[in-house]
């Protein structure tokens, strides 16, 4: 009997610690959030329980915090610097970054342009407007029709001083995130040798019970098809794309994946540990 239970301490001692050290991926990973806001802003944080999670299973998790309302160009040389402290200040060879929106575009531009890949062992998009989001188009269409456009930018500039960008530059930020403005960027933006590339995309259904997120979604539904209520499933497509909540109910919106809004019951905790546990496998 004894025997028995001495075996049975062993085997659930034995899954504790895999399950401890579960997302515990070779490279620490870096969580880079995307426009308009950080990655703790008026007490709520970006990332939900994301990071927490992710550290209680093992993983080392950095917070990029980069500038809420910054162009691609100033946001990918801060996630550069912050990076290379990562690195230097741990002695860790390279990082894992997970982005979310417009940030995968800073991370995208920072490896491309910025001479980085020794320092990234792998890169996962989520939700990110690859090829630019339509929603930017009627968003800064609607500023113009309506002669909103200098207004809003000194709004929008105000409150990226009061969440410490930076360099801030709204209105450049946004017009970044249209279409047109992507297609060319891409041209220059290709990916680089030696950084494993993956991508998330997900789209909400008629059906989805958040009013306002319903109304973008058609609105978007329109001219571009499925999208999140933010950017549109074909833009969000890149390297090894892959669809998420596909068998839901209501689908996940661009702030289910993350955790940032509860409106489904879509667990971004698992997704996220999910995406860990794999970068690990792979010896990330």
């Amino acid at each position: 009997m004894r025997k028995i239970i001495f075996t049975a301490i062993l085997f659930l001692n034995f899954i504790y610690m895999n399950a401890q050290d579960a997302c515990k991926t070779k490279y620490p990973i870096v969580l880079v959030h995307g426009i308009g806001y950080k990655d703790n802003i008026f007490l709520k944080y970006y990332w939900g329980k994301i990071p927490k999670n992710l550290r209680k299973n093992g993983a080392t998790v950095y917070l990029a915090n980069v500038d809420a309302l910054g162009t691609i160009e100033n946001n990918a040389a801060e996630l550069k610097d912050y990076i290379l402290n990562i690195c230097q200040t741990t002695d860790c060879q390279k990082v894992n970054i997970i982005a979310h929106s417009k940030g995968g575009l800073d991370a995208r531009y920072m490896l491309s342009k910025l001479e980085m890949k020794n320092y990234v062992a792998s890169l996962t998009l989520i939700s990110v407007p690859n090829h630019g989001t339509v929603w930017a188009d009627l968003g800064l269409y609607s500023l113009e029709h309506f002669k909103m456009t200098t207004a809003s930018e000194k709004i929008s500039y105000v409150y990226a001083k009061i969440l410490a960008d930076k360099n801030p530059n709204p209105m450049s930020a946004y017009k970044q995130c249209q279409p047109e403005y992507m297609n060319k960027l891409n041209n220059e933006m290709t990916d680089v040798e030696d950084v494993y590339y993956q991508s998330y995309g997900s789209y909400i259904k008629e059906n989805y019970p958040n009013f306002f997120m319903k109304y973008r979604r058609k609105n978007i539904h329109k001219y571009a098809g499925d999208n999140d209520g933010v950017i549109q499933l074909s833009s969000m497509q890149w390297t090894n794309f892959k669809i998420i909540g596909d068998n839901t109910k209501y689908g996940v919106s661009h702030f289910d994946i993350i955790g940032f809004i509860k409106t489904v019951d879509f667990n971004e905790i698992i997704f996220f540990n999910n995406i860990a546990r794999d970068l690990k496998e792979q010896g990330f």
